[in-house]
């Protein structure tokens, strides 16, 4: 029996301020498989990330994730229907600490109302709780149990990198994009990125 084809992309083309920077891109990724997008620098790979999460809008073509159409969908739209990414550069709060720039990772999970994240009780404080087990469970997976409490800005850059994945990893995605995962990193942190990344799938 074949696989279910999770993400189609088709046919698409994007112009940017004049210049062109995709033109007929199309590729399917199949559901529990590991796709690679590989290029020298400038070849268009974050621009199609970044399409396919919804910060670029394309000037031609189609972008399918499980049958429906992702033309018109802002971002946060997007990562509601369960595509999430990474960065190329970290992007973490950097006055933050670990746990808490994961939990923003689970903003998209949290169903109560501004009043009652105010008044902090009852269902809030549940939602609180649950969401924050979810968390230690990221950072037991992804061995940052050393620096949980520490802020993003003291952390290093490969450090930086893995908590970025886990933020990705907080909103429960079901397709997982990550921009140059590993720039930046050591040999040691790459080795672990991998061993992450295989764990996940």
């Amino acid at each position: 029996m074949d696989k279910p084809v999770h993400l189609n992309v088709k046919h698409v083309d994007l112009l940017i301020g004049g210049f062109r920077i995709l033109q007929n891109i199309s590729f399917r990724a199949y559901k529990g498989d590991l796709l690679a997008l590989i290029g020298p620098n400038g070849a268009g790979k974050t621009s199609l990330l970044n399409r396919i999460s919804g910060l670029y809008r394309f000037d031609r073509g189609r972008i399918l994730f499980e049958e429906r159409d992702l033309s018109g969908l802002k971002p946060h739209e997007v990562a509601q229907m369960g595509i999430t990414r990474t960065f190329q550069h970290a992007e973490l709060f950097r006055h933050m600490n670990v746990l808490d720039n994961l939990l923003v990772g689970r903003q998209i999970k949290m169903g109560c109302g501004l009043l009652s994240n105010g008044l902090f009780w009852g269902k809030t404080m549940l939602e609180e709780i649950t969401n924050r087990e979810t968390v230690e469970e990221i950072i037991e997976f992804l061995e940052l149990e050393r620096y949980r409490k520490s802020d993003a800005s003291g952390l290093p850059y490969g450090i930086q990198k893995i908590v970025g994945l886990g933020r990705a990893l907080a909103m429960e995605p079901k397709i997982l994009l990550l921009d140059e995962p590993s720039a930046g990193m050591n040999r040691q942190e790459k080795e672990d990125l991998a061993r992450f990344i295989l764990r996940i799938k």
